[in-house]
C-alpha cells in the first residue's frame, strides 16, 4: 500500500496500531496479521514518530535478548543440576560401595566402619550416615544395633555387677565376707542368705546362702543382733518409764576407794 493508500486509513486504524506497538508487546508482523495491513503498511504508521518509533524498537529488542539470556541460563542450571545429581549418585554409589566392602564384626556393635569411611573420602561422620541412609541394607543393620544394644543391657542389667571372684579368685565364704552387708544371719545363726533380692538382683559371683562356719564372722553377727535387741528393749524402757536405762553386764560401777599410805 503506497502513502495514498495509507491516507485512506481511518484515523482510528492509525490510533490503534500505534497504541499497540508502542506499548512493546507486540512486533510489525502481528499487526499486520491482526489489522488486515500490510507489512509496509504498518511500519509507515508507527514511524510517523520516529523517535517514539526507535525507542521502542530499541525496548523490544532489549526485552528479547534479556529474555534469550534467561532461557540459556535456566538451561544451562538445569544441565548443571543433572550433572550434580549424577555425580552425587556416583558418589553415594561409591560410599555405599566401600562401606559394605570395609564392614566388619565390629559394626554390629557401633559405627567402625563409618568412620573408616569418613576418613577415606574426607568427609563427615554425618554426611557418610545420610549418604548410607539411603541404602535399604543400612536401615536393617542401624534395628540390628539397637536389638543387640538392648541385649547387653539386658545382660548386665541381670549380672548387676563385674563378677569379682573371677577376677580376684575370691573363694565364696571371701566374696560373702567382702558383702556382709547383703547378708543376715539365720535365727539359728547357722547360715547367711542373701537379703537384697527386693533391691538388687544377687551377683552370679555371690551364692544365695552358705554356711557359717566362721565362728568370728558368726560371733559378729550374733553380737550385732544381741546389741540391736538391747537398743531396742532400751528404747521401749525409756518411753514407758523416766528411769534411765540399765545396759547388759550390770548397773552403775563401783567406785574404787583409793587407800592412803600413812606417811
Amino acid at each position: 500500500m503506497n502513502k495514498s493508500g495509507r491516507n485512506m486509513i481511518d484515523d482510528e486504524v492509525k490510533e490503534a496500531v500505534r497504541k499497540r506497538f508502542y506499548s512493546g508487546d507486540t512486533n510489525i508482523s502481528v499487526l499486520s496479521e491482526e489489522f488486515n495491513l500490510s507489512r509496509n503498511t504498518v511500519r509507515g504508521i508507527v514511524k510517523n514518530d520516529p523517535v517514539r518509533y526507535e525507542r521502542t524498537i530499541a525496548c523490544v529488542r532489549q526485552k528479547n535478548a534479556d529474555r534469550e539470556k534467561k532461557r540459556k541460563n535456566e538451561a544451562a542450571k538445569r544441565c548443571r543440576q543433572q550433572r550434580r545429581g549424577k555425580d552425587q549418585d556416583e558418589r553415594s554409589r561409591t560410599i555405599c560401595e566401600y562401606f559394605w566392602r570395609m564392614k566388619c564384626v565390629d559394626d554390629d556393635y557401633g559405627r567402625y566402619s563409618e568412620y573408616k569411611t569418613a576418613e577415606r573420602f574426607g568427609i563427615s561422620l554425618q554426611d557418610v550416615v545420610e549418604t548410607l541412609r539411603t541404602d535399604p541394607r543400612y536401615s536393617e543393620l542401624e534395628k540390628y544395633r539397637e536389638e543387640v544394644i538392648e541385649k547387653k543391657m539386658l545382660e548386665l542389667q541381670e549380672q548387676n555387677a563385674v563378677s569379682m571372684s573371677k577376677r580376684t579368685c575370691l573363694s565364696p565364704e571371701q566374696a560373702v565376707m567382702l558383702n556382709r552387708n547383703a547378708y543376715d544371719l539365720s535365727q539359728d545363726g547357722k547360715r547367711f542368705t542373701y537379703s537384697l533380692k527386693k533391691w538388687a538382683v544377687r551377683p552370679a559371683d555371690l551364692p544365695q546362702s552358705i554356711s557359717a562356719s566362721w565362728i568370728n564372722l558368726a560371733k559378729e553377727a550374733k553380737d550385732k543382733t544381741k546389741a540391736e535387741e538391747w537398743n531396742s528393749e532400751t528404747e521401749q524402757q525409756a518411753i514407758g518409764n523416766d528411769d534411765k536405762p540399765v545396759p547388759p553386764g550390770g548397773g552403775k560401777k563401783k567406785k574404787k576407794k583409793h587407800r592412803h599410805k600413812k606417811k
